[in-house]
């Protein structure tokens, strides 16, 4: 959109009587040009700054230019403002008959001017040129004849907005042929250096960035911003404007950092000049949004394009153009978080709103065909996706003729083609690509991802030579520089043009070598490939650093899966092959930084806060701001789940407010505290070595990866490690499933049996008995495993009768303490930080129990079913208001309470409320919760924990702790036990692990958690409770006390079954 039109736009918004507003704004507007061109053609000068301030601050009505005539400058020069009212202009016709003609035309000319930038304000191009026309002939013959600056000023001005304008049609011939005249006639008649001429040559720039044409957009928008830094004040909006010109044409030359800068200053000026809810503003947030998504950083893009979609919608009905861009934003963040059907809806409605705008044959038309393609591809309808691309490519045809978007177009259909399996078309398209591209000059990250594309298709031909040569290329493309045509050389990680399309290409060599492997038996391809796999892994490493959202490292993350998953492989054939144990060492590493990267990160920062020399002021300060911030998150998230919700909009506007405030302060804290970057961006990998080292001679450490075609199982004791490679085919799936599912039906009793000896035999046998004389096993799972008890397998097969006891099946839990971790990095820092509080206090529990106070309000009941949809077919009772009681986890409490005498506090009822929880749990050595859990894998940010329910309407917290909160407390917790249904359940993140409620906790300062698979009885839960603190209290470690708990359970056959038992894990030592 223009820029020139923003302050009316925005008048016109915030003006009460807005339907009112169009004409009086034409005549309010011509009326202060009018005066302007007055005071210039009468006293030789241009008005006071202050006179023109004040002009161009009043609102455009008649009302408020009366009152602007009371001003004492105006008073000062009436008979002018009187000559303009129509009181007076007799008397100067007479006595100035050339002046008289001029000012008439130029009030025509104003008139015509005017009525462009309303008609541009509203989309409507073609009318708004048809105006501008008009008024640019009456400004050039009168230019022409008194030679007035002013008068070439406002011609050279039309011809830059009518320029402008055909560029947003696509009428690039026509745009051209104004802007070139205005560049032209400006710097003949203002001289090169004045801001029209910088105008013309920032417009031309966005012209050629449209038609992708990226060297020459460069150009010119640099030409644009050196005359406006030159002649402008800093912080002057075409300043601003000349920034954001610079970053989009540095991201279509995928000069991405680059960019950023440049759009970065672009919103602080703007920000300064215009405040938050502006039309300028908006535009940078779209900018930005496009930064995000070249870059990949999904969260951001989601950020910036809601707030630039909550400032349009301030100005803009929902069918105006501007709109349509932001949907397209908003599409990409669902195409990327495969949401797919929400992806098409917005596509589809940018793509109807350009389509009404602009005419069918239009590059922004074209975009949405493209978009839509790409998720009919995601959703494997390649024909669909392919007469979506098509479509696109014979407009952009139509509009460019060959150029870098045509270009693209072909490349987009070589790749469904080819995963439709017509390598034959995908070739051709690709060739196409290439060709165009050589042609036009196209970007070299453009070239880079068009090679990729054909060692890609190459691969599937087992063609291995060409797959190899055009991967090379593809590298040689993204790393300025680098030039070797080996296949078994690698570039230096400096300079890359496209971190992205460069981590892909390292992934698809290593994966061609080792497939050649397979083929020709050449260890050399394996070492090669293994060492790719490692420069994709150093890659990786460089990318996190440069995401600041946890959305955005978690997308990243699945992204990384694919690479470690193949790494680890690789190396493990490399180890049984050349009989060497470092490739094994080296599959362990891969493994290790393949989890938990992302909570490692932020319990890294945390830490950093506290060891950085930053003021206890300032850390509180923050604190407060990440609790606010936590708190309008799990609002929003509830709210979009709602759906239908009319607050949704003031709660993001709120939330992208304190977002930007929060974000200054961690900027401050990297710029000012060298230490906190440092420590929060640490990356150091743990060794195998360090991990031995930790352990006792009686603990063995097996760890698991789930990879697409194998597992592979790793332990680790105090002097041995071995590397294994375990079975997975069709029937492991569904057998990890068959036995969760028994745990869950009690008369399942033969489908337990079985599944539990076949998960024995795939998962603990082949380990040997290297881990069989451990009596203590610490078990980091991945993938399915993460549901599974492994205390509840069986190592003998049981024959399933109807008199059989579950007190009698050979559980692993006789034979072995178990417990959990969620990565062998967090377990290494764990031990480093060993609890060594002196604490007065020893043990807090809270239990609602929901007998005295278990009603819900209806806000907090529709809050709780929005967030969990099968909360209410679990946990509330008949008459849809309360929850469930829990009757014994009042005397739960009670019990434990006795095992520390002293020390000990317990919350029931009413007491039991989420306030307390956060005020009192900092000091206690063990935390206790029994309550209900809910758990949404669809959204585990608002999965949470009931407490009681407030009492009033004015209470701080609503009563219930979602997984967002749970961030924000201030725990010290050496063990934290969470006794309510499913807390140690969720959805699982390739590349990350689980996303259950522990998460928080943990980054609150929990060091072991006691949590729960699935939904356990509450008199079985309570007894299993009380039995481990019991011996938690008689000095048994918690690993050993849960183990003495569970076999007094599985003793007594009335809580024998795994059912009873078995569903409480604890993730700790």
């Amino acid at each position: 959109m223009n820029p020139w039109f923003i302050t009316s736009a925005q008048k016109r918004k915030n003006t009460a009587c807005a339907s009112n507003w169009r004409p009086a704004c034409i005549i309010g507007l011509s009326n202060m040009k009018v005066i302007c061109c007055i005071w210039e053609n009468f006293l030789g000068a241009s008005p006071p700054i202050n006179f023109s301030r004040r002009l161009s601050m009043i609102a455009c009505t008649r009302d408020d230019l009366a009152k602007f005539m009371q001003n004492k400058i105006v008073r000062r020069h009436k008979i002018l403002l009187l000559c303009l009212c129509g009181l007076s202009f007799s008397t100067f016709a007479s006595a100035q008959t050339v002046v008289s003609f001029v000012v008439d035309d130029t009030v025509q000319a104003n008139y015509y001017f005017d009525k462009g930038d309303s008609l541009t304000l509203y989309a409507k191009y073609d009318s708004a040129n048809f105006y501008y026309e008009k008024a640019s002939a009456i400004f050039l013959a009168i230019a022409s004849q008194t030679e007035k600056s002013g008068l070439w000023k406002k011609y050279i001005d039309c011809c830059n907005r009518m320029g402008d304008n055909f560029r947003l049609k696509d009428r690039h011939k026509e745009a051209l042929n104004y802007l070139n005249k205005a560049l032209e006639i400006g710097t003949a008649k203002l001289g090169q250096n004045h801001p029209e001429v910088a105008t013309a040559y920032d417009n031309i720039g966005r012209v050629y960035w449209y038609k992708g044409v990226g060297d020459s957009a460069l150009y010119f928008c640099a030409r644009a911003l050196d005359i406006r830094l030159a002649v402008l004040p800093k912080n002057h909006p075409d300043v601003a404007r000349s920034h954001e010109s610079m970053g989009h044409a540095l991201l279509y030359s995928d000069r991405n950092a680059e960019a950023l800068a440049y759009l970065q200053k672009s919103l602080m000026i703007r920000h300064q000049r215009f405040g938050e809810n502006s039309l300028p503003v908006a535009s940078s947030y779209h900018a930005l949004a496009r930064h995000s998504y070249f870059t990949k950083d999904i969260d951001e893009l989601y950020n910036y394009a809601n707030k630039s979609l909550l400032i349009k919608r301030r100005f803009f009905d929902e069918d105006h153009p501007e709109i349509a861009d932001t949907y397209n934003d908003v599409g990409n963040y669902f195409y990327y978080t495969n949401n797919y059907a929400r992806a098409i809806e917005y596509y589809d409605q940018a793509r109807v709103i350009n389509q009404q705008a602009y005419g069918y044959y239009h590059q922004y038309v074209a975009r949405s065909y493209v978009n839509i393609g790409h998720v009919l591809h995601a959703k494997k309808e390649y024909d669909a996706a392919i007469v979506s691309i098509q479509k696109a490519g014979h407009i952009f045809q139509a509009i460019f003729g060959e150029n870098q978007f045509v270009a693209n177009n072909f490349q987009y259909r070589g790749v469904v083609y080819s995963s439709k399996g017509d390598y034959e078309k995908a070739l051709e398209c690709i060739a196409t690509s290439l060709a165009i591209n050589k042609k036009i000059k196209g970007f070299d990250f453009q070239v880079g991802r068009i090679y990729a594309s054909m060692a890609e298709i190459h691969l599937r031909l087992s063609d291995f030579a060409n797959a190899l040569k055009f991967c090379q290329k593809s590298i040689a493309a993204l790393v300025p520089g680098f030039s070797d045509t080996s296949a078994y050389a690698n570039p230096q990680l400096h300079d890359t043009i496209s971190e992205f399309y460069l981590l892909r290409t390292l992934k698809l060599k290593a994966e061609i070598l080792a497939n050649r492997y397979l083929a020709q038996f050449q260890i050399s391809d394996l070492q090669n490939s293994l060492s790719t796999y490692e420069l994709a892994s150093d890659l990786i490493d460089q990318m996190r650093s440069g995401f600041r959202e946890e959305g955005s490292k978690l997308f990243l993350g699945e992204i990384a899966a694919g690479v470690y998953d193949g790494a680890i492989l690789t190396a493990l054939k490399l180890e049984k092959i050349a009989n060497q144990p470092q490739y094994g060492i080296q599959a362990f590493t891969f493994a290790v930084k393949s989890k938990t990267a992302v909570l490692t990160q932020l319990l890294r920062e945390s830490r950093a806060k506290k060891f950085s020399g930053i003021p206890a002021k300032v850390l509180e300060e923050e604190e407060r701001m990440r609790a606010h911030l936590a708190s309008l998150q799990t609002t929003i998230q509830k709210e979009r789940q709602a759906k239908q919700s009319n607050k949704l909009q003031q709660l993001e506007e709120k939330y992208f407010a304190h977002k930007a405030k929060y974000d200054e302060l961690i900027g401050r804290f990297e710029k000012n505290y060298p230490k906190y970057h440092v420590l929060k961006y640490e990356s150091k990998t743990v060794a195998a070595a360090e991990l031995q080292a930790a352990l006792d001679d009686e603990t063995a450490l097996l760890k698991y990866f789930v990879g697409d075609t194998a597992i592979c199982a790793f332990v680790v004791t105090r002097r041995h490690f071995e590397t294994f490679s375990l079975k997975k085919d069709s029937l492991f799936t569904a057998t990890v499933h068959a036995l969760t599912a028994s745990f869950k039906n009690i008369s399942s009793k033969t489908t337990y049996l079985q599944a539990a000896t076949d998960l024995y035999l795939r998962l603990i046998k082949p380990l040997g008995s290297n881990i069989a004389d451990k009596s203590h096993w610490i078990i980091i799972p991945d993938g399915d495993l993460y549901f599974i008890p492994f205390e509840t397998l069986l190592d003998k097969s049981v024959v399933s009768t109807q008199e059989l006891n579950y007190s009698d099946p050979p559980f692993l839990i006789k034979k072995h303490e178990i417990s959990y971790q969620l990565s062998a990095t967090l377990f290494l820092e764990s031990q480093k930080e060993s609890d060594k509080l002196k604490r007065s206090d020893i043990f807090v529990g809270f239990a609602p129990v929901f007998s005295k106070n278990g009603a819900l309000n209806s806000d907090i009941l529709n809050s709780l079913t929005v967030a969990n949809p099968d909360a209410s077919s679990y946990f509330v009772t008949r008459n849809g208001k309360t929850l469930d009681e829990l009757k014994y986890s009042a005397q739960e409490l009670w019990t434990i309470a006795q095992s520390f005498p002293f020390g000990s506090r317990v919350y029931l009822h009413e007491e039991a409320s989420e306030e307390n929880f956060k005020n009192n749990v900092k000091n206690y050595k063990y935390v206790h919760v029994a309550t209900h859990g809910f758990i949404n894998n669809e959204n585990p940010k608002l999965s949470n924990l009931a407490f009681s329910q407030p009492q009033n309407s004015n209470a701080k917290e609503d009563g219930i702790l979602y997984s967002g909160e749970t961030y924000n407390l201030d725990l010290n917790a050496d063990l934290l036990v969470l006794s309510a249904c499913q807390t140690g359940a969720g959805q699982i993140i390739k590349g990350e692990g689980l996303m259950a409620l522990t998460r928080g906790f943990f980054y609150s300062g929990a060091r072991n958690i006691v949590a729960s698979l699935w939904k356990v009885y509450d008199e079985h839960t309570s007894r299993l409770m009380v039995e481990f603190y019991r011996e938690i209290a008689a000095g048994k470690s918690y690993s050993a006390a849960l183990r003495e708990a569970k076999l007094k359970m599985i003793a007594n056959p009335e809580t024998a079954g795994p059912q009873s038992w078995a569903g409480f894990v604890l993730i700790g030592r």
